[in-house]
């Protein structure tokens, strides 16, 4: 197995693991709040904190593991029906462009945004930038494997039939 796959398949095992990880840690932590606001032993102060912060590194981890599986919603009619002709592979290399288009834009963005962080959570004094952060990182992710995906569309195979 060459580097290049091992680190895909260990990367896709981290990003698979974290938004399970951050699910079950948020289940606990909500049947937690729950029991705590019936049985008044403690108060959970720092509790939208928390959620906010386990929330986003869930979504957009979750997100570029959806990318990497190339499983986010789609409608697969037309790739279905092309699959295998050059009409496919065009499509296929359009659709790249377009993500990779959106992936470039929310990677800037989101880098601007983490820079600009300057604020702190009112209770546990987190900075705002460790919410953000999952942002750049998630669309670093996306990059490597929307160029991966080009890289796949050049080296597909096209059907030639032969009409008799």
């Amino acid at each position: 197995m060459s580097m290049i796959k091992k680190i895909d398949k260990t990367l896709g095992k981290i990003m698979d693991m974290i938004p399970v990880t951050l699910l079950v840690f948020l289940l606990i932590l909500l049947v937690s709040n729950i029991f705590f606001r019936f049985v008044p032993i403690y108060s959970i102060k720092w509790y939208n904190e928390i959620v906010e912060l386990a929330f986003d590194w869930l979504i957009f981890i979750g997100a570029a593991a959806l990318w990497r599986r190339k499983q986010h919603t789609l409608v697969d009619y037309l790739p279905i029906k092309l699959e295998g002709k050059i009409s496919g592979k065009v499509l296929g290399f359009i659709v790249e462009v377009l993500s990779l288009a959106f992936v470039l834009v929310f990677l800037f963005y989101s880098i601007q945004l983490v820079q600009k962080a300057t604020a702190v959570s009112p209770i546990l004094q987190i900075p705002r930038k460790y919410f953000y952060v999952a942002m750049p990182i998630s669309g670093f992710i996306m990059l490597l494997y929307s160029i991966r995906n080009f890289v796949d569309i050049f080296n597909s195979k096209i059907e030639t039939t032969v009409k008799e």
